[in-house]
């Protein structure tokens, strides 16, 4: 996310209204703050609760929301925050394989 492109590398699309001169701000700089992370003897899970999963959920899919409360709904445009590369996948296949005919 701080890069601002998605799992795959690619570069999210620039904002409509960008910041004014001189305020170059980071896309989704705040959600980086509160993502969580946990994992169990048998799962990981890497996500967003509460309002800034509701952001998040809004700007990973694309969906419409309010632009502020009581403010216009718009439709934001998809920018993938969270998900597997092609090449991280084909690495977990290959270890879920190598696992699996080990035992």
């Amino acid at each position: 996310m701080a890069a601002e492109t998605d799992p795959e590398g690619l570069p999210w699309t620039e904002r409509k209204n960008p910041p004014r001169k001189g305020k170059n701000k980071k896309m989704m700089a705040g959600l980086r703050k509160v993502m969580k992370a946990s994992a169990t003897s048998t799962s990981a899970k890497v996500g967003f609760t509460g309002y800034a999963g509701k952001i998040a959920r809004v700007h990973h899919y694309g969906l419409m929301a309010a632009v502020s409360k009581g403010g216009p709904r718009i439709r934001y445009e998809m920018r993938e925050l969270i998900g597997i590369a092609d090449e991280d996948k084909e690495l977990l296949e290959a270890a879920i394989l190598d696992y699996l005919s080990k035992g």
